[in-house]
């Protein structure tokens, strides 16, 4: 009889173990930042403020939702004033959403998100979500 501890198959499962108890243990659980609707207008610039600042962001997502979207870049205003422009240059499909889009600085508080695109192909407006982690 051999010994379990010979096959190859136990390290191959402790070392994805512990590689997936490292990735989890780090994951942080997105949280709603605001919503918004975006204009019809080409490259307009749409702007979703916060009465309080949002504290411990690092990485911000965008969900699009109601109908699709033409999001070119956008601009993020940490509570000390300073601003980030990010570009996204993507049509989103609506129910889709963008990567996780890293902050520069680590983590930040954001007063205000300002994102520049439109609405496309649709009557209705597209409603975009600001997720944060």
């Amino acid at each position: 009889m051999k010994a379990f501890a010979s096959s190859p198959l136990p390290p191959l499962l402790s070392a994805l173990a512990a590689l997936c108890i490292s990735a989890c243990a780090h994951a942080e659980p997105a949280r709603v930042l605001g919503s918004m609707l975006l204009t019809k207008a080409e490259n307009d610039v749409d702007v979703l403020r916060f009465e309080r600042c949002r504290a411990d962001v690092r990485q911000v997502q965008l969900r699009v939702k109601r109908s699709s979207a033409e999001i070119e870049s956008i601009w993020v205003r940490f509570g000390n004033g300073e601003r980030q422009t990010l570009a996204v240059r993507s049509r989103i499909s609506k129910g889709n959403d963008t990567r996780w889009i890293d902050l520069n600085g680590g983590s930040r508080c954001i007063q205000s998100i300002g994102i520049i695109g439109d609405s496309e192909g649709s009557r209705r407006q597209a409603r975009v979500v600001v997720y944060g982690r």
